[in-house]
């Protein structure tokens, strides 16, 4: 079967006038999983539709965003009804071509009908306390000079161990709740230079940037990295009021540890 044949021509060719085109077709052989995603860029904004086939018998059908604190949203969601599917099953299920086809073009109404409507839902962000591709942008360009001015400012020295110093993060999220975020950001992105320089050093890790998505994170030197995104970790944590946020770190300290 010309999967890519298929849905390029129903439904690419479809959204292509609304600016979305098709990002890539990714295989997991894992998970016995290939995803087609189209994308529509606004400046800042992405908005996807995605068909994921597994097992070369079951699809789904997902509208995504990358707005801060969106949550994808799936077809069957949308429509409420049971066209094409089984109950136990990982979502929409056909037998053979003529049934695959049936459901791209079924896939195309809900796009129109119940998608377009549903990604201008999750294309606005949750929330405006949320770290920014300048404050990310200014933590990996400043993150060491930021790391030896708060350390001094939160009285940590050589002697302090990680756990003390994620109890003092701990504290200060817990100090400053109910506080405007525009008045704290300069000490939250603090912060998180000295919670990732922990992260680095601990991992003998590096502090990254990513050109496309404007955001830094510190990686683990090894075949398989584990990645650490230390501004949106405090500013999460501090959104969210997190009462166990010390535990939080110390166990995301724990994930980037050489051992």
């Amino acid at each position: 079967m010309k999967e890519n044949e298929i849905i390029q021509s129903i439904i690419g060719e479809a959204i292509k006038s609304y600016g979305f085109y098709l990002l890539g077709c990714d295989s997991d052989l894992e998970h016995d999983t290939i995803t087609w995603t189209f994308m529509n860029k606004k400046e800042d904004l992405e908005q996807n539709i995605t068909i994921r086939m597994k097992s070369r018998r079951e699809l789904k059908l997902t509208f995504m965003t990358n707005a801060f604190g969106q949550r994808p949203i799936y077809a069957e969601d949308l429509t409420k009804d049971n066209k094409g599917r089984i109950s136990g099953l990982w979502c929409y299920v056909y037998n053979d071509e003529q049934e695959f086809v049936k459901l791209i073009e079924y896939f195309k109404t809900v796009v129109f009908d119940y998608g377009f409507d549903a990604l201008e839902r999750i294309s606005v962000p949750t929330t405006e306390t949320r770290p920014t591709k300048e404050m990310d942008r200014y933590l990996y360009e400043n993150h060491e000079e930021l790391n030896k001015r708060y350390r001094v400012i939160f009285n940590i020295d050589e002697s302090t161990t990680h756990e003390e110093i994620f109890r003092i993060v701990h504290d200060y999220i817990s100090e400053t709740q109910g506080q405007v975020f525009e008045q704290l950001k300069e000490t939250l992105i603090g912060l998180a230079a000295i919670v990732g320089t922990e992260y680095a050093n601990v991992s003998n890790g590096d502090w990254l940037w990513d050109s496309s998505k404007d955001i830094c994170w510190v990686t683990k030197k090894e075949k398989y990295p584990t990645m650490m995104y230390p501004l949106s970790t405090v500013i999460n944590l501090w959104r969210e009021a997190a009462k166990h946020s010390f535990n939080i770190l110390c166990s995301e300290y724990k994930s980037m540890s050489k051992s």
